[in-house]
């Protein structure tokens, strides 16, 4: 079995992309961090990062970088 390399293609991320974004940044929340929110904290994460909001958020995009 020969393996190949993976391609990785990136791009902005629009409110027409909220729903499936929102839907990863779940997953992985859910999966991997969840258990160590308490239950108030994981409500008010998911809420914030649900499609709607996303969306809302994603109208007007920031970018911030460290130096």
């Amino acid at each position: 079995m020969t393996l190949e390399r993976m391609q990785l293609n990136t791009r902005i991320v629009t409110e027409a992309d909220a729903a499936a974004a929102s839907a990863v940044v779940h997953a992985s929340f859910i999966e991997l961090a969840a258990n160590d929110w308490e239950p108030q904290a994981q409500q008010v994460f998911l809420a914030e990062s649900s499609p709607e909001s996303l969306a809302e958020k994603l109208k007007f995009p920031a970018y911030a970088a460290g130096t």
